[in-house]
């Protein structure tokens, strides 16, 4: 092959390229649509047409490129020619028709006769190539090219006349720049003889189609996929200027020293190894045109530190709205635009995201609320490519899942506040009833004794209900949830004091208690039915009486109270004990109340004797369980919730 066929087979192949890579993005992109978008003219319809079109174009003029060279064409090749040359002309149409109908604005009233033109031009030359083979003529025809090339000479101007106010400038002159590069192109190959080109003429002269792929992917072809197209055509173009350099400069050379001596062709193993090289290097190829492109030509950041930088901004913000508008400066940063955000109706069907300008992308959160970004006011000729929306579709998933994490933190702390909430209620409800059935149980107690004063010791009696006032006075004025260890001892002193006006000498009574605990925080009415229980189940049962003793002392190994009533008493059985537990009102209160204070921590035990009496410890943490003070210590239900939140 000569270098000016070689030229055009690069050529031609680079074009291949170009158009199979539009007509599998543009079938990708027609299957995601809906049936409503897929029946649009002006749809991605015309760019798989273009793309059919194109590509039977270039392969069918590849074949040929090769086989010319072997033999004379039979008919069926010729009719293949016929085939490939009037998809080139239908291709021109194509293109026409999509230029003279651009998305988003109305079209002139001329476009549609222009559009009928073009395509009545098409299928003309098409009859024209295919009337060739049945007439024994060699394919293409050249009054079918030239009508093709003289017909896209005269429709120039009219795309240019039709094009959109405000485009004319860019996308019409762009178009009908294209045009008539084709036409050119056409009128070459009609006019030209095998074999008689030079490579520049083979270059600018035999690739008809390759004008209309650039302005395709230039013009971002109705679809936001022009920088990838640009970044792959870079990088195919630039590997195929490298093969073409490999050949003429070393392959080429070594089939012209090696010609005539077979068995000692070197060719086979240079073409083999400069195949694999081409294909290792064509990787590197790639990311260097790429970021020539985003760089250089976009002007783009870099996009990967971009959402680094996102994703670190949202994961250390717990509110929708800071998150959301830092989101929206970056991004309005790195798009050169202004970048919103607002909050969707929450009663309608999730919305999906729909590509317009501007650009509106719901974040696909999996439970409202529900919010969206808007891309406006972009620059003057920028639009956003495919690289902008894989950025914006990945911010979104980015957010929308942390909104969603916030979201579910957020019900998470609500439900433990409310739980835990509900358990302090019921807490408090039963501290309430508890201590509601101990007063009125230590109110009988004390007005029996009162009683059997009046009847026993009339002169002693109106002392003891003085003492039973204060006593009861003191009781009703601690509505609180802890008192000290000295506020309780003067309680349980009033008590004794009444007891030991029934008993008289029959009761004897031993308070021992450092100084340095009268402080300690103890729940109210906690020692008081320990000691009416030494009295009413060992001294009373006892004819001599006994002695009841109160001890407090702190334990250095735990940290902890403990408290000892002892009595001289009766004493009891171990399952007696066990017994008196369930039915008993006052030795069970104290266990539910230290339970609900402090859980475990606390305990109360009960040791006894037949003969000998009863002792009853109770060892006291120095202060409550957390949880509980935490729950009391909190505001109201909106402030908790919303602190809560905060700290979350």
């Amino acid at each position: 092959m000569s270098l000016a066929d070689l030229v055009s087979l690069v050529g031609i192949l680079v074009a291949l390229a170009l158009y199979v890579m539009l007509l599998v993005t543009a079938s990708r992109q027609r299957l995601a649509r809906g049936p409503a978008e897929r029946r649009r003219p002006a749809g991605t319809a015309l760019a798989v047409g273009a793309g059919l079109l194109g590509v039977a174009w270039n392969a069918g003029a590849a074949a040929f490129l090769v086989l010319s060279h072997a033999r004379r064409a039979s008919l069926p090749e010729e009719a293949l020619r016929a085939v490939a040359f009037g998809a080139l002309g239908f291709l021109v149409a194509v293109f026409v028709d999509a230029a003279v109908r651009p998305w988003g604005s109305h079209a002139h009233p001329a476009a549609v006769w222009v559009r009928r033109a073009a395509y009545a031009m098409a299928g003309v030359a098409a009859a024209l190539h295919a009337a060739q083979p049945m007439l024994g003529r060699a394919t293409p025809s050249v009054p079918g090219l030239r009508l093709l090339a003289i017909g896209s000479l005269g429709i120039v101007p009219f795309v240019l006349w039709t094009a959109p106010r405000g485009q004319r400038l860019h996308r019409g002159l762009l178009s009908a720049a294209a045009v008539l590069a084709s036409a050119l192109c056409a009128l070459h190959l009609a006019e030209h003889l095998p074999g008689t080109d030079t490579w520049s003429a083979a270059l600018f002269g035999h690739h008809a189609s390759l004008p209309l792929i650039v302005a395709i992917l230039y013009q971002d072809y109705r679809f936001a996929f022009a920088d990838l197209f640009l970044k792959r055509a870079l990088a195919l173009t630039l590997l195929a200027g490298i093969v073409l350099g490999l050949y003429l400069a070393v392959v080429g050379p070594i089939l012209s020293a090696g010609a005539g001596r077979p068995g000692t062709h070197p060719a086979p193993v240079w073409i083999l190894g400069l195949w694999v090289a081409t294909a290792l290097a064509f990787p590197s190829l790639q990311r260097l045109t790429n970021r020539f492109v985003d760089s250089v030509v976009l002007r783009r950041p870099d996009y990967a530190r971009l959402r680094a930088d996102i994703a670190e901004l949202a994961s250390g913000l717990d509110s929708a709205e800071p998150m959301l508008d830092g989101v929206c400066v970056r991004l309005a940063a790195a798009l050169r635009a202004r970048v919103t955000w607002s909050r969707l109706d929450e009663t309608g069907p999730a919305p999906t995201n729909e590509r317009s300008e501007p650009s509106t992308i719901v974040l696909p959160t999996h439970e409202p609320p529900r919010f969206t970004l808007e891309v406006r006011e972009l620059p003057p000729g920028k639009r956003l490519l495919s690289d902008d929306v894989v950025l914006l579709d990945a911010v979104a998933s980015s957010v929308a899942r942390r909104l969603d994490s916030v979201r579910l933190v957020r019900e998470r702390c609500e439900r433990d506040y409310r739980e835990q909430e509900i358990a302090r209620l019921a807490t408090e409800a039963e501290l309430r009833a508890l201590r509601a059935q101990l007063n009125p149980h230590f109110l009988f107690n004390a007005l029996n004794t009162i009683g059997y004063l009046m009847r026993a010791a009339p002169d002693r009696a109106f002392g003891t209900l003085l003492d039973l006032t204060r006593l009861l006075r003191a009781v009703l004025k601690r509505s609180g949830d802890f008192v000290t260890l000295g506020q309780e001892l003067e309680l349980v002193r009033a008590y004794l004091a009444i007891e030991s006006a029934r008993f008289e000498d029959r009761l004897r009574t031993v308070i021992d208690v450092p100084p340095a605990l009268l402080a300690w925080q103890v729940p109210p009415l906690v020692l008081q039915p320990l000691v009416e229980n030494a009295i009413k189940h060992g001294i009373t049962l006892r004819a001599e009486g006994g002695e009841v003793s109160v001890v407090a002392r702190a334990s250095d190994a735990e940290g902890m109270l403990v408290v000892y009533v002892v009595d001289s008493g009766v004493g009891t059985s171990d399952g007696a004990i066990t017994s008196g537990r369930k039915r008993g009102l006052g030795l069970s209160s104290v266990e539910r109340r230290l339970a609900a204070y402090y859980g475990e921590a606390a305990s109360i035990d009960v040791t006894s004797r037949p003969g000998l009496g009863t002792r009853a410890t109770l060892r006291i943490p120095p202060r409550p369980a957390p949880a509980l003070l935490d729950a009391r210590r909190e505001g109201p239900t909106e402030e908790r919730t919303s602190d809560r939140s905060a700290r979350v």
